[in-house]
């Protein structure tokens, strides 16, 4: 018989298999656990949404937890642009690889983008981190909080959708147009 739990402890990820047989030595049952460590693509898969493109999570993620970093190229020209990029500092942007490139917003998201280490953009590490407890199955979303200027019209379908995808501290400047 074979049980897997993944499980989530000290940032490291790891999936472990329970496996009962019969012990060689005695008529008792032997217990083994195998270990592997999931890397960060591991952890989730990319799925459709009724927008597109979609990450889930493959495993449970408690509430606070790091589920992955977020790897990619640094872009330091202030007019480019793409579908995926995500804003840094100083007019620099992280153009992500998949899977994390296909994160959608949510104005009620599960999860956030966190800088974890140094300054941007030269040691620049941006990690997905839950924000809420999060099951298998689940599509992980972030806000994308854009200007004002940058707002386009938001189809979350959260209970607490602005209508916009903005900041909320510019929301009242999209609502004047």
């Amino acid at each position: 018989m074979s049980t897997s739990w993944p499980l989530v402890s000290l940032g490291i990820t790891a999936a472990f298999c329970r496996v009962d047989r019969p012990s060689p030595q005695s008529s008792r049952m032997k217990t083994t656990l195998r270990i592997s460590v999931l890397n960060d693509c591991e952890r989730v898969v990319v799925g459709d949404s009724s927008i597109g493109k979609a990450v889930f999570s493959r495993l449970y993620f408690q509430a606070g937890t790091k589920i992955a970093r977020i790897s990619g190229t640094i872009v330091d020209n202030a007019v480019y642009g793409s579908s995926y990029c995500i804003g840094l500092d100083d007019g620099h942007a992280l153009e992500p690889t998949p899977p994390f490139r296909f994160l959608n917003h949510s104005c009620e998201p599960n999860c956030e983008l966190i800088n974890w280490e140094g300054d941007c953009p030269s040691d620049c590490e941006i990690c997905l981190h839950s924000l809420v407890a999060i099951r298998p199955g689940d599509e992980l979303t972030i806000d994308y909080a854009w200007t004002a200027d940058a707002a386009i019209a938001c189809s979350c379908g959260s209970a607490a959708c602005r209508g916009w995808i903005v900041s909320l501290d510019e929301l009242s400047l999209v609502q004047r147009v």
